[in-house]
């Protein structure tokens, strides 16, 4: 048996509606649920239970210039809770197969899926950016990519990300929206919001968060 307590326990042993706040709790505790119902455990709240819940929660305010980013279609923001799969380039040699493995690979570790299918790839490109890694990289992302219901959402560590998008639209003649976004300091976390682009500044607001730690902080 399974004794729970907190805020998100509510969902989790279904005892009473909960409400919705916006935020991660529900699809957290639905997913915690799920994989305790598989394991057979068995779920009670506690009988004097807590209300807040947290869980070594995270996040972190950054805003990135709008002359650096690429964003095909402005309408598409704002985007909340996006879940962020890490690809890590090499820095080595690599083809569109390797690319759609890797992005494949990431996207299967992933513990929840965005609103309407969203996902947000984070993009560690480690080596040089030459025309031949980009087309192999931007063929292998929309390889990757295909069946999901999902705009291309890039956040890169390196500024590159005109560039990226650029290929994607004018040299792929790839259709669907396109965003990229860099400049970012980390890539390595579990969910994004991508704010409206200001347009006094052209700067976009991100908050990145991270909801779970081994130890110590994801984001510096």
């Amino acid at each position: 048996t399974v004794v729970l307590s907190g805020g998100v326990s509510q969902w989790i042993a279904a005892t009473k509606p909960a409400d919705a706040c916006d935020d991660l709790g529900e699809r957290l505790a639905l997913k915690t649920r799920a994989l305790l119902q598989d394991t057979g455990f068995k779920i009670r709240v506690a009988n004097d239970p807590i209300r807040a819940t947290v869980l070594g929660a995270s996040q972190q305010r950054m805003q990135v210039s709008g002359n650096t980013v690429f964003i095909s279609d402005e309408r598409l923001l704002p985007i909340r809770n996006a879940p962020v799969s890490l690809v890590t380039v090499p820095a080595a040699d690599f083809d569109q197969q390797m690319i759609t493995e890797l992005v494949n690979e990431s996207l299967s570790k992933a513990l929840f899926d965005g609103d309407h299918g969203l996902r947000v790839l984070g993009i560690d490109w480690l080596g040089s950016l030459t025309y031949s890694r980009a087309d192999a990289f931007c063929n292998g992302v929309i390889e990757g990519l295909r069946g999901l219901n999902t705009p291309i959402t890039l956040l890169l560590k390196q500024d590159i990300a005109g560039l990226i998008g650029i290929h994607f639209v004018e040299e792929l003649n790839y259709e669907k929206p396109v965003i990229c976004l860099d400049g970012l300091d980390q890539v390595d976390f579990d969910f994004v919001d991508i704010g409206e682009v200001i347009n006094q500044t052209g700067l976009v607001p991100v908050v990145a968060k991270s909801i779970l730690f081994n130890s110590g902080s994801k984001l510096s």
